[in-house]
């Protein structure tokens, strides 16, 4: 599991899209809990503190971070008539960032008793999961070819954005097609950050009992943990820029039906998150 920075496309054009935000949302912990079956059996003393971490941390992000959310979703909804900005895309996209980033630093302390409480053969359990999902994640990212990864790039975006705004039009398309053909793709550098977090992880895991454990532990789950080499940094960056600078061409050429659907589905998904936030 690869703490990176967590990158937003366009924020909330891509946020939850699909689902109903209520829906997914009501079933979050059920889903934490259904991942993690993957890398994790908590025995009977464990599962409860599990559960209730986990409602802790879900009850912060609900009513602390899902007003910040939809905060920022009507801040672009007031700023569609005018088409976005590629710095409006920005500011959302960091504004997200330091909300997660501020809710990993909060959920640590629930997690490390956790940690600190597993047998060898859990921690064994992890190791098997992360090989499993290294294995996933090749297949998906690693193993297609170039053009096999930038069409099904193309093919996702535009169903994305189509989900608030209705069918895009020909000059939307190219712009979304040009885009994936210049987007850097990143999969054998994700899969190696991703492989030398999950040994450190595991490496620690190995010193759970140890005074030092908490120290170390720590800042290996901020997002921006991984130090990168300046290449692949540049890659980040500029294919951040990228996206900033397609979602703002393709909201300037939004027609009147696309503005007034993607308004509409923006207050409504900043009314769900309202509701949510006050659950």
């Amino acid at each position: 599991m690869q703490k990176k920075k967590i990158f937003l496309v366009s924020l909330l054009l891509l946020f939850l899209s699909g689902c109903s935000v209520k829906l997914f949302y009501n079933k979050l912990d059920w889903m934490v809990s259904w991942q993690l079956r993957d890398y994790i059996s908590w025995d009977a003393e464990q599962h409860p503190i599990f559960k209730k971490s986990l409602n802790e941390v879900l009850d912060q992000h609900r009513h602390y971070h899902l007003p910040v959310y939809s905060s920022l979703v009507m801040s672009l909804h007031d700023k569609v008539d005018n088409g976005w900005t590629q710095d409006d895309i920005e500011q959302v996209q960091n504004a997200i960032t330091s909300s997660v980033d501020r809710l990993l630093s909060q959920s640590a302390p629930s997690i490390i008793p956790l940690l600190k409480s597993l047998d060898d053969s859990q921690v064994y359990g992890i190791e098997q999961g992360f090989e499993k999902s290294n294995q996933k994640f090749v297949k998906k990212f690693v193993q297609p070819t170039e053009q096999e990864q930038r069409e099904k790039q193309a093919k996702n975006l535009v169903k994305q954005i189509q989900r608030f705004t209705g069918r895009l039009n020909e000059e939307q398309l190219a712009l979304i097609e040009d885009w994936s053909q210049r987007y850097h793709l990143m999969g054998h550098e994700r899969l190696v950050l991703r492989q030398a977090w999950q040994g450190e992880f595991l490496g620690l895991l190995a010193e759970r009992n140890e005074p030092n454990f908490v120290n170390k532990l720590t800042p290996l789950l901020a997002i921006d943990y991984q130090a990168k080499s300046e290449i692949y940094q540049n890659k980040i960056e500029q294919n951040q820029a990228l996206m900033y600078q397609l979602m703002s061409e393709v909201s300037n050429r939004l027609d009147n039906r696309q503005r007034l659907r993607l308004k509409r589905n923006l207050i409504k998904l900043a009314d769900d998150l309202n509701q949510l936030a006050a659950a």
